[in-house]
This record gives C-alpha cells, structure tokens and sequence, in this order.
C-alpha cells in the first residue's frame, strides 16, 4: 500500500524566489538586531554614536543600507 502525499504538499514546494524571499527576511532581521544593539550601546551604555559600532562593527557603512 503506497501512502499519499498531503493534499497541500504542492503549495509547500520551495521555488528560488520564495528563497530569495526568506533570505532577504534573513538578512532584514539581522539588520534590524544590528541596529537595536547600536541603540543598547548608545541609550544604555552611554557610548557615543562613533563608539557604537554594534555587533559587526567592519560592517556599519551606508553602503549596506542599499544592498
């Protein structure tokens, strides 16, 4: 006897754009996370705006703001 798929498995089939789709969630999300802990250092810790580099500071150009 051979089992039979669930009748949505169809709609759950990745295609590269819903992966493009969640790798850009992805990267939004921790973009948003390098921002809260830019504001963690400059609101809680009392670092200036120079000083709060976030969690990877090589990266906290404007640049990556348009990728």
């Amino acid at each position: 006897m051979t089992a039979r798929p669930a009748a949505h498995a169809d709609r759950l089939v990745a295609t590269g754009w819903t992966m493009l789709l969640g790798l850009l969630a992805l990267t939004q999300t921790a973009h948003l996370i390098e921002h809260v802990a830019q504001m963690v250092q400059i609101h809680v810790l009392h670092l200036s705006g120079a000083s709060a580099l976030g969690i990877v500071g090589p990266l906290n150009i404007e640049w990556v703001h348009f990728i």
